[in-house]
């Protein structure tokens, strides 16, 4: 009894592109709208989709909102109104709204978004680094740091034009952190 060994060929038809969908999250503040005009640049190049993604934080459990019928109608209203507000911004600051798709997340933003652009294969996530206000989101830690700390996939971050050419100063610390010092206990440029 012979055996015959049979060989094959895998051929693959179609090289899929790497950058086929990007995803750019925000919080509808004016700095975290940056990225868009970077990933609308990119999107053009590479023919690419867009997923505009919103993450809703501290939505209450199922079960508090079926205790609560007004509360999950106060949700889906303000939802409803959020969706509205990611759809003129996709027309607006996007030339192609039609491969625009709007989405609401649910939870921990940075967990929400990387959950979802490792599930719908993203290739990229465009980020601003400054989307949330204030000054101690750049100490302690913004979502665009933990989305660029913890992605498997590749990260641009985008800083807003108005903090490209600020420093620090010793005067911004002790307002934003209530502290005192001393002239020599900071150096500055």
């Amino acid at each position: 009894m012979t055996s015959k060994k049979q060989t094959q060929i895998l051929v693959q038809i179609k090289k899929p592109k790497v950058l086929e969908r990007i995803l750019v999250p925000t919080d509808l503040s004016q700095l975290s709208l940056v990225a868009l005009e970077y990933a609308n640049s990119i999107a053009e190049t590479y023919d690419a989709k867009v997923f505009l993604v919103y993450v809703c934080e501290n939505v209450p459990s199922p079960k508090k909102q079926k205790k609560y019928p007004q509360l999950t109608e106060n949700i889906k209203e303000l939802k409803k109104k959020i969706k509205e507000e990611l759809k003129d911004i996709a027309i607006e600051k996007l030339n192609l709204a039609e491969e625009v798709e709007i989405v609401l997340l649910d939870g921990n933003p940075y967990k929400e978004i990387l959950r979802f652009a490792v599930e719908n294969q993203v290739g990229l996530i465009v980020v601003a680094s400054h989307g949330r206000t204030g000054f101690s989101h750049l100490l302690m830690g913004s979502v665009a740091e933990k989305i660029v700390r913890y992605s498997p996939i590749p990260v641009l971050t985008v800083k807003p034009s108005e903090f490209s050419t600020s420093f620090l100063t010793r005067e911004d610390v002790e307002k934003e952190l209530h502290l005192k010092y001393k002239p020599d206990d900071f150096f500055e440029f």
